[in-house]
């Protein structure tokens, strides 16, 4: 009989526990905002607590932000950047704060994309009569292949299919020479395609010997819908080439993106290489108003900004007895 008070002990320390549960059982699983700034410029979309992703732009003067979040429940814990100052590259800049619950059993990330306004310097601006006296005057130099017609649209380039050499187009060297690239660059360029169209900014490696230029590329090209499925080896000479950022060792074509030959478009490249790889965006309309690709670019860009560089626009041509024909009536190079 004597293991009977025992028992009501256990029996008693069980109720107990169900009745007045442990502080830990109690714990909040809130992991909420109440309230969220920054300390320049303005949150968009106005915060509210189920928000998760905002944006907000700040002037180029604007170098570093700080983003300060109030958690709704005292006890939850936001991460050690809340309030901090962070600095910002020109450009896009993320900036996320986490917030955990008490209980640990729930988190949140509050994300502020902030764009600080990019500043750019011209290094070359073109429209269709600067080409023509440009072409005339060596700054645009055709290669041996291609032959240039001007006009009152700028500039004709027509590429005969050239065995070996599928790549054809004019090398453009503001003032005469290569230019040294600084942190970032612009290159913003109309064009009439007939069925493809490539953006290319070089590394000079041959001190602007206006004949082929070597070294490392970012390359962008650009077909209409129904052209064939491009060409897969790239190298030539010492020239690595990429297609927008990506290393183009074997490549099997584009996709269409239903370019015609009767309509100009308007070709952005930006390419940030404030790191060590940067990343780029494309944009392809009438007025720049979407963004057709972006993404990482895949090489080292920390030597990039020290060489010279030079841009090369052309076509792509890989069908024996034929020819391409692109027209440019304009070209702006801004870093």
């Amino acid at each position: 009989m004597r293991s009977l008070p025992l028992l009501l002990l256990f029996s008693l320390a069980i109720l107990a526990s169900c009745q007045n549960p442990s502080a830990g059982s109690n714990s909040s699983s809130d992991a909420q905002l109440k309230n969220l700034v920054v300390s320049t410029g303005t949150l968009s979309p106005s915060f509210a607590p189920t928000t998760l992703n905002y944006t907000v732009a700040v002037p180029n003067s604007t170098t570093s932000l700080s983003v300060t979040g109030t958690a709704s429940d005292s006890k939850a814990k936001i991460s050690s950047n809340n309030g901090i100052s962070q600095s910002l590259h020109e450009g896009d800049n993320t900036i996320s704060l986490v917030v955990t619950a008490e209980n640990a059993s729930v988190s949140k990330t509050y994300k502020i994309a902030v764009n600080r306004e990019v500043v750019y310097n011209t290094i070359y601006d073109a429209n269709s009569s600067t080409l023509v006296s440009d072409y005339g005057s060596g700054r645009i130099r055709s290669d041996s292949s291609s032959a240039i017609t001007t006009g009152s649209d700028g500039l004709t380039v027509s590429r005969p299919y050239a065995a070996g050499s599928p790549l054809g187009g004019i090398d453009i060297y503001p003032n005469n020479s290569v230019f040294s690239l600084a942190s970032k660059v612009r290159i913003t360029a109309n064009f009439l395609p007939t069925s493809n169209f490539f953006i290319s900014l070089f590394e000079d490696l041959d001190a602007n010997d206006g004949v082929s230029p070597t070294g490392r590329s970012l390359f962008v090209h650009l077909t209409g819908a129904g052209v064939g499925t491009g060409y897969s080896s790239v190298a030539s000479g010492n020239t690595t080439y990429y297609r927008n950022g990506i290393l183009w060792t074997s490549y099997s074509g584009d996709a269409a993106l239903n370019l015609t030959n009767t309509s100009w478009y308007t070709v952005e490249i930006l390419a940030d290489i404030t790191s060590g790889t940067g990343s780029y965006k494309i944009f392809l309309s009438s007025d720049l108003s979407h963004s057709l690709l972006s993404g990482a670019l895949s090489f080292p860009m920390t030597t990039f900004p020290s060489g010279k560089c030079g841009v090369n626009v052309g076509s792509v041509n890989t069908a024996t007895g034929t020819t391409t024909t692109f027209g440019i009536k304009s070209l702006k190079i801004e870093n």
